[in-house]
This record gives structure tokens, sequence and C-alpha cells, in this order.
């Protein structure tokens, strides 16, 4: 079977030779798409219905969130160093929840919820080229396309869909769940560079998806993933260095790397 397609590799870039990472487009590999963008206000719990009728990917961002900004988790300490979160969310199939955490509900705040049309279908690893090399990003060859409404020859770089002057797009490595459930579990990936990723848990006796938010550590000693150069490693810590068996692990790893 022919194998045809298209590549768009950013500014300065060879979209024949250069490596996967480097690519804003191609259609050898799966990139993850956006089915809404939603800022809601309020005091908790909010709800953002998508009737998608599936587990979907989601980021949920904290506008004024003292402690721990990113997604809508607040870092609350304890006494003995370690942490609670105060917000949490859950995804169903067919919306997203923000709600209070186990201790210190969150007052009014406003969250901006990043909700991807995709699912967790298998895509398995897949490379075509390798490197680390930068590209001449003096040359300014390359396309663009603009959103519905712009003029693609006048639009600015936020106007448009895509353009090759772009840096790293969402281009997928490897997704997927895992249902091993036993305890602490790993997820290949090969690629020699630790990469960007979204993890997700979902407890056998829930009926939702929670985001599995990494906690900082060099290595998974509690609750979180752990990503290194070569696999992605979750867990839910029972709080005694052991790991429950009763939780199964949504994940998306990007082409992009973390350093």
């Amino acid at each position: 079977m022919a194998d045809y397609g298209a590549a768009v590799s950013q500014k300065g870039y060879d979209a024949k030779t250069c490596a996967d990472r480097f690519l804003i487009y191609s259609s050898a590999f799966q990139t993850l798409k956006i089915h809404s963008i939603t800022k809601v206000t309020g005091t908790l719990p909010l709800t953002i219905t998508h009737n998608l009728g599936y587990y979907c990917p989601f980021e949920v961002i904290a506008h004024n969130a003292p402690f721990f900004g990113y997604q809508s988790w607040k870092r609350i300490p304890f006494s003995d160093g370690s942490f609670y979160n105060s917000v949490t969310a859950k995804g169903y199939t067919d919306r997203i929840e923000i709600v209070n955490g186990e201790f210190d509900p969150e007052a009014s705040n406003s969250y901006t919820v990043i909700i991807y049309l995709d699912d967790f279908a298998t895509v398995a690893e897949k490379t075509i080229n390798t490197g680390t090399t930068l590209g001449g990003t003096s040359a300014d060859y390359g396309m663009r396309v603009s959103k519905p409404g712009y003029d693609v020859k006048t639009c600015t770089d936020e106007q448009c869909a895509m353009t090759s002057k772009q840096g790293f797009s969402e281009i997928i490595q490897k997704k997927g769940i895992n249902t091993a459930r036993t305890g602490q579990v790993t997820v290949s990936h090969n690629q020699g560079v630790p990469l960007k990723f979204l993890t997700f848990r979902k407890k056998t006796t829930n009926s939702y998806i929670e985001p599995l938010i990494r906690w900082g550590r060099t290595t998974l000693t509690l609750d979180g993933p752990f990503m290194d150069s070569s696999k992605l490693t979750m867990g839910v810590d029972k709080g005694d260095g052991t790991f429950e068996t009763n939780w199964d692990f949504y994940y998306i790893m990007y082409k992009n790397r973390l350093t």
C-alpha cells in the first residue's frame, strides 16, 4: 500500500529529514485535538458538559491558586512536610467536574478548562527520524493555515490554526490505558529523553478519571507519575511505601521532550 501523506516542519528544519519532534504536523502521527476551552467561575462544584460519550483528556487551570497554579490543584503542606490537594477534578464520559478535595474547601475561583477531543485508544510508539540538532532558524520557508474568518496572508500567528513558525506541537508518541493493576506500573517510550505527558487514574469502582499529578520528586514515592528517558512510571501509594492494585492508568506521551 502506498504511504502517501504530508509533513510540516518548524521554521528552519527540513520536513523530509528532521527529527519527529521538530514537526508541527505529520500525517504519520496523531495529534491531540481540542474539543473546547471554557472559562468558569464560581463556588465548587463546577460542571462543564461535553457529551462526548467517552473518557477524554482534559486540563483544569486555576487562575488564582496560591500554592499550585497549574491545573486545579492547590498544594497545602502538612506539618510533616507532605502535601494534600484542596481541589481536584473528575472526568466523566459526559462532563468534567471541578470539586473540593478532602481538606480545606476552596472558595470561589475561576478556572480555564481545556477538553480534548481524543479518547485513550491505543497509539503504539513510532519513530521515523530522531536527533537533537537545531535547525537554521534564519530560513523562513514554510506554510500558514488561518483560522476561520482570518486572511492567511495578513493574520497574526495566534490567528493561525497552523504555521511553520510555531514551536512544538502536540504530536503523540504513545497513548493508551494500563490495566495491569500490579501496583506501580511502567510504560516504555524508548526516546532517550524525558517526554512531555498527561496522566490520569481511575479506581476500578469509580465511573470517572482523575488527573494524576506529579509531586516534583525525582522518584515515585507517593501518588503520581514519574517520567525518565525510557519510560513513564505510575502508581497510587497506600501511605506506607507500597502501591494500591485497584487503579487503571490513562496516559498520553508526546514527541516533545521535557528537557
